[in-house]
């Protein structure tokens, strides 16, 4: 299981996997939005429909029943009772039952209103209502609240303002089955000669509010009238459970809501400028939510259907992508394995992996090439171990034979030649004894000077060396016999000058620098000869100056790679050969 979790395959496939996941819930999701917000919009174009009818509908009926109510306010019988001026109690029954008669009379002819009540400015009430008749002139015989009063009696002239919703207590006194739950009235003060000052309402109750709501063109949505306050006085259709701070918080343009059973309602709502009633229409949503689920299923099952034959093709294009895949795989382990035989040259459908193939071929035959560099370098090192063995052998023979002859020539009186064995001894000593990559300049000259002996013997007491060393530089590290090459080119190349050859040995201290010179005054070197060797020095080929070349190499060696070779032809004849190398080079090669 584990191995097939971290499987290329899977790897390959899950982003697939997820990509369509992704596209599914995103789908899904935009298709039940899109759903839900043409649900909404074609609910929102009838709710504003609706909303604008039943504004109109309400703005004429308060209109007609406010002018029909300021005409019975005009009525004698009316303005004779709001100046309550009667002398009598007879009279003032008698007046009484003459304005109750009136307004009964007008309240059962204009359906949309419930009642009329007057108000003086002292608060006192009088007027009639369907079920009882109201004659309160005293104030404290009042039953509405204090706070509803004194709004009654700051309307400024010729405006109406919405009182309620008032209770049925709150209006008759008393509470009966028969009563409304709620009653809306409007009040606008008035004026006249008959009646004075005088405050009029008029009440509207429930059944004119269902009356004009019958308007609504279905039965299935639920809609509410809440007052200025914000005190709900009007619902037609089923409690939906939903709060009224839900109710007032929802737009005009509607929006989905669930109450406390997860049902999904629309809410739209809209404010009535007129009166400051708010019209809130509840829309049940649950036919569409049930649409909406349909057709998630839809997509998702269509989703599914579409991934299971992209997954089918998927898979045959992913049986060759990892057919190819698997090849190169198994030649990049036998490469890894060291069979460099070239991989198949098939070509595939895939690009890159051809590329592959062919950078899979170039590794192989560079790393036959390396290999067989490092073959032939192990080799030519065996050979040199052998050789080196063979030059440890050849110079204790050499030596001991030099002892030999040295003693036969004393035997036989040949002292010269005597001494130039015993120099020759010494040259060859440090090859026998003293083998050490580097030592310092004074044992190199030392050495030299044992040579130089030989080659004056050799060349007849005409060889003579001059050694120029500066103070501090005597323990100075250089490359074992790096002057003795130098010395013995001087020899061979330098001619016959007038007197003896001389050959100066110098070192200095340049600054940062070390730099050991050793000139001659012999013949003068050609420039093509200074080319030469200068390319074969540069190139390592040793085709010119296999000794300057073997004493360059030495000396990068031990000195680094800055170190410097040069050679060039003096002003007054001969030649110098120029070495330099750093003062705090530590490097050493070890043998």
């Amino acid at each position: 299981m584990k191995r097939w979790v971290s499987s290329l395959r899977l790897h390959i496939l899950l982003p697939i996997l997820v990509m369509t996941l992704v596209l599914v819930v995103g789908m899904t999701v935009m298709v039940s939005r899109t759903w839900i917000g043409m649900n909404l919009r074609q609910e929102s174009e009838k709710n504003a429909a609706f909303f604008d009818a039943i504004a109109q509908v309400i703005s004429r009926t308060v209109i007609q029943s406010v002018a029909d109510s300021r005409s019975i306010m005009a009525d004698d019988r009316v303005a004779e009772y709001a100046r309550l001026q009667y002398g009598s109690n007879a009279a003032l029954i008698h007046a009484r039952v003459d304005c109750r008669d009136y307004l009964r009379t007008e309240i059962n002819r204009h359906s949309a209103i419930y009642g009329l009540l007057f108000m003086r400015p002292d608060g006192s009430l009088f007027g009639a209502l369907p079920y009882g008749n109201v004659f309160r002139d005293d104030r404290s015989d009042v039953s509405l609240p204090d706070a509803d009063i004194d709004r009654i009696l700051s309307v400024p002239s010729g405006q109406t303002v919405w009182i309620g919703p008032l209770s049925e207590s709150e209006i008759y006194g008393f509470e009966s089955e028969k009563l409304p739950k709620s009653v809306m009235a409007v009040a606008w003060r008035s004026v006249s000669v008959k009646a004075g000052e005088c405050y009029e309402l008029m009440l509207m109750d429930e059944s004119v509010f269902k009356e004009m709501l019958t308007l609504l063109p279905d039965a299935g949505s639920t809609v509410h009238v809440f007052s200025e306050s914000g005190e709900e006085f009007f619902r037609m259709g089923s409690d939906s459970g939903l709060g009224t701070e839900v109710l007032l918080a929802e737009g005009s343009s509607g929006r989905i809501v669930r109450n406390d059973q997860g049902q999904a309602y629309g809410i739209f709502s809209m404010p009535m400028n007129d009166s400051g009633w708010t019209l809130v229409r509840e829309v049940s949503m649950e036919d569409s939510m049930k649409t909406i689920r349909k057709l998630q299923r839809m997509v998702w099952m269509l989703a599914f259907a579409t991934l299971f034959v992209m997954l089918g093709i998927y898979c045959l294009w992913l049986r060759s992508f990892m057919r190819s895949f698997n090849d190169l795989k198994n030649d990049i382990i036998r490469l890894g394995h060291g069979n460099l035989e070239p991989v198949s040259d098939e070509t595939t459908s895939i690009e890159e992996f051809d590329s592959i193939r062919r950078e899979l071929n170039n590794t192989g035959r560079l790393l036959g090439q390396h290999m067989e560099t490092i073959r032939r370098m192990e080799r030519e090192k065996l050979e040199q171990e052998m050789n080196d063995l063979h030059s440890v052998l050849a110079p204790h023979m050499i030596y001991n034979s030099i002892s030999a002859i040295r003693w036969m020539a004393i035997f036989m009186g040949a002292e010269p030649v005597s001494d130039m064995l015993i120099e020759l001894g010494e040259v060859i000593r440090p090859v026998l004894r003293e083998w050490r990559v580097q030592w310092t300049i004074r044992e190199e000259l030392e050495h030299i000077g044992h040579y130089t002996k030989l080659m004056d013997l050799r060349y007849a007491n005409n060889f003579k060396l001059e050694c120029l060393v500066a103070e501090g530089l005597e323990e100075e590290l250089i490359p074992q016999f790096t002057l003795q090459p130098l010395i013995e080119n001087a020899g061979q190349h330098g001619g016959n000058p007038e007197g003896p050859l001389v050959t100066t040995v110098q070192a200095t201290d340049d600054g940062d620098w070390i730099r050991l010179t050793v000139a001659d005054n012999g013949d003068t070197i050609q420039s093509e000869r200074i080319e030469e060797i200068r390319e074969s020095l540069r190139t390592g080929v040793r085709n010119h100056g296999i000794g300057l070349i073997n004493v360059y190499s030495r000396l990068v060696l031990c000195k680094g790679k800055d170190s410097t070779l040069d050679i060039e032809a003096l002003p007054e004849g001969g030649t110098m050969v120029t070495l330099r190398w750093r003062k705090d080079a530590q490097q050493e090669y070890k043998s």
